[in-house]
C-alpha cells in the first residue's frame, strides 16, 4: 500500500495539487480521503479526535492499493499531529507499505502578494500595510505549517520559532517550491510508476491588481524571517539545476501568481 500525505498550505499551489492528486487517484484507482472544513476554521474537538482516529487507523483504512489524503483548513496542524503520523509511517511501514508526507511553499514576498490579490479580487479590503502591521499576520506560512488555519488560533494567538520549524519540516519527505511544480509532478509519477500525469492549466489563478512598493517588499522580509528562513530551507535541497528557478521567482513573484 502506498500513501500520499499532502498539507496544503494556502496559496502555495495547493488548489492545483488537489485536482492533481485526484487525477493520479482515479488512474490508479485509488482512494481519496480531503479532509477540508470551510464552514468551521475554529478548533473542533470532535473533529480533531476524529482525525487524529483516522491518523491511527490509516494502515487499516483502505483495500485500495494508493490512498491519496488532502489535508488543509479545520484540522490540527502538522505540529499537533506530528507523534501520531510518526506512528502511522512506521505502522504502513511495518506492512510493507509506504507513506509520503508532501508538500509545497512559496517565498514569504510572493505569499503576500498572492495572498492580498486574492483575498482583494473577492471583496476584502485588506492591503499590504495590514500585513505588515497586524502581527497575526507575520510568518503565516509557518504557522499554518504547525497549526493550521488562523481561525483555529486567533483567540490565543501561536508563535513560531526556527528550532519549532525544522523539526516539523523534518517530519516531510518532501517539500516542493511554488516554482518547481515540474518536480512535483515528476516525484509524484516516479513513486507511483506512472508517466507523464499533469494538470496544464493553472487553478485558482487570480488576477493581479496590486504590488507592493519596495519599502512595503523590505518591510514584509524583516517581519517574516522565520518564513524566508522556511523557504530558504526547501530552496537549498532543490536539485541544483533548479535553484535558479527559485532566484527567478523570488525575483519576479508576478510571473506565478496563483
Amino acid at each position: 500500500m502506498k500513501v500520499i500525505y499532502f498539507y496544503h498550505i494556502p496559496k502555495c499551489g495547493g488548489s492545483y495539487v488537489f485536482y492533481l492528486l485526484k487525477k493520479f487517484c482515479k488512474k490508479l484507482d485509488g482512494e481519496f480521503v480531503p479532509f477540508i472544513n470551510l464552514d468551521l476554521n475554529k478548533k473542533n474537538k470532535i473533529l480533531d479526535e476524529e482525525f487524529k482516529e483516522f491518523i491511527g487507523s490509516i494502515k487499516d483504512y483502505s483495500k485500495k492499493e494508493v490512498l491519496f489524503i488532502h489535508h488543509h483548513h479545520g484540522y490540527p496542524g502538522i505540529q499537533e499531529m506530528h507523534d501520531e503520523i510518526l506512528e502511522a509511517k512506521k505502522a504502513i511501514s511495518d506492512k510493507g507499505g509506504e507513506m509520503l508526507i508532501i508538500s509545497t511553499v512559496r517565498d514569504p514576498i510572493s505569499y503576500s502578494i498572492s495572498k492580498v490579490n486574492y483575498l482583494q479580487n473577492k471583496g476584502n479590503d485588506i492591503t499590504y500595510e495590514d500585513i505588515i502591521t497586524i502581527p497575526t499576520n507575520h510568518n503565516m506560512l509557518s504557522k499554518y505549517l504547525n497549526y493550521n488555519h488562523v481561525d483555529r488560533w486567533l483567540n490565543n494567538p501561536v508563535e513560531v520559532n526556527i528550532p519549532q520549524l525544522e523539526k516539523t519540516i523534518s517530519l516531510f519527505d518532501r517539500i516542493f517550491l511554488t516554482e518547481d511544480m515540474d518536480g512535483f509532478n515528476k516525484f509524484l509519477n516516479d513513486f507511483l510508476g506512472t508517466r507523464n500525469i499533469t494538470i496544464k492549466k493553472k487553478i485558482n489563478k487570480g488576477k493581479l491588481t496590486c504590488l507592493p512598493t519596495e519599502e512595503e517588499r523590505n518591510s514584509i522580509l524583516e517581519l517574516n524571517h522565520i518564513d524566508q528562513h522556511f523557504y530558504d530551507l526547501i530552496k537549498n535541497k532543490m536539485p541544483k539545476k533548479n535553484k535558479f528557478l527559485g532566484f527567478l521567482y523570488s525575483y519576479f513573484p508576478k510571473r506565478s501568481f496563483e
